[in-house]
């Protein structure tokens, strides 16, 4: 069977995608040059102007799909919750799902924060509302039909968890062996710290938004 025409072409641009956004992520905007995203891509300096023009584009379509991820997250995070059977378990399926998410897009979400706190980029408003829109207000209506209580204040509490949350999810692992111990003070293995942080941020998170 013939192979599609642009398949190879497809590849490429994913490949220098997923290239720039671990760049981006790890080193920042202003530290990343379009050389060396060509060269950790295998492909030429030239090549990638022609898929994506300048690095301020590139950088635009890297934030694209973060934040295009995240939404479809947030959705399917949403329905879960609406279909639990207590507020209790709302929220510990929200956390869990939306840490998980979290860890499993490190990348993303150390990219994003560098962007929200570069103020030598111009903030972009419709990324910005979309994160409101899914995370916040979504959110925050669920949990207001699910709790009575007012969105306003859920909406707030919901910041401060994500927040709380993004700062564990961009923790490197010599921090995470550092910082989270046993009871004894004794270092974990990386799936008991997950499961630690998990919990600590449910426990958290039922305080903000329940009590």
């Amino acid at each position: 069977m013939a192979r599609p025409k642009n398949t190879d072409s497809e590849k490429t641009r994913a490949e220098i995608l997923g290239v720039a956004a671990r760049l981006f992520s790890r080193k920042g905007f202003h530290a990343v040059g379009m050389r060396e995203i060509a060269s950790e891509a295998g492909v030429t300096q030239p090549a990638v102007h022609h898929y994506f023009g300048s690095k301020d584009e590139l950088h635009d379509a890297v934030l694209d799909i973060m934040y295009g991820e995240l939404a479809n997250a947030g959705h399917a995070i949403q329905t879960a919750v609406l279909a639990a059977d207590s507020p209790e378990r709302a929220v510990e399926i929200g956390v869990r799902e939306l840490y998980r998410f979290g860890v499993r897009h490190r990348d993303a979400v150390l990219l994003g924060m560098r962007e929200s706190v570069d103020a030598s980029k111009k903030i972009r408003t419709g990324r910005a509302q979309l994160l409101g829109d899914v995370l916040l207000d979504q959110g925050s209506e669920a949990l207001s039909l699910l709790t009575g209580r007012d969105r306003v204040q859920l909406r707030m509490a919901l910041l401060s968890i994500n927040f709380l949350m993004s700062r564990y999810v961009c923790l490197n692992p010599t921090e995470r062996k550092l910082l989270v111990r046993s009871e004894k003070g004794e270092p974990l293995e990386a799936d008991s710290i997950d499961s630690q942080i998990e919990e600590h941020l449910m426990s958290a998170a039922k305080r903000l938004l329940l009590i």
